[in-house]
């Protein structure tokens, strides 16, 4: 395995084009798109009206949900909680965990102030 500063050497010798790893990361990132969103409905909730938006990876079988309040795309900061998903706790109210609370804490926080994500 050669280092960047042989690799460098190589391709000056042989007029090869060289990249680094952070330039094809870099490259992906702003050229593909891995998620892709596949749906969108209101949610009223007690804690007002969320839109509901799904997403899907085009990488593997997972799917995402994002419930959103409000207009989330100024450049101000805004609310966001990312959640794991517990069927048992968000679901049922297992009293094992406190998932289900702190999801409804999010949307609380969300809902006053008036936009932010939450999913």
């Amino acid at each position: 395995m050669a280092r960047l500063p042989q690799l460098e050497t190589v391709a000056d010798k042989f007029g090869l084009k060289i990249i680094s790893v952070a330039d094809l990361i870099a490259y992906r990132r702003h050229h593909e798109k891995l998620v892709r969103r596949v749906a969108e409905a209101k949610l009223p909730t007690k804690f007002g009206e969320f839109t509901a938006i799904a997403y899907k990876s085009e990488i593997d079988p997972d799917e995402h949900l994002a419930l959103v309040m409000g207009d989330v795309s100024a450049k101000e900061p805004v609310l966001v909680r990312v959640h794991s998903e517990c069927l048992t706790g968000d679901v049922f109210g297992s009293l094992r965990c406190d998932c289900g609370e702190q999801v409804a804490l999010a949307m609380r926080s969300i809902a006053e102030e008036g936009r932010g994500e939450g999913g």
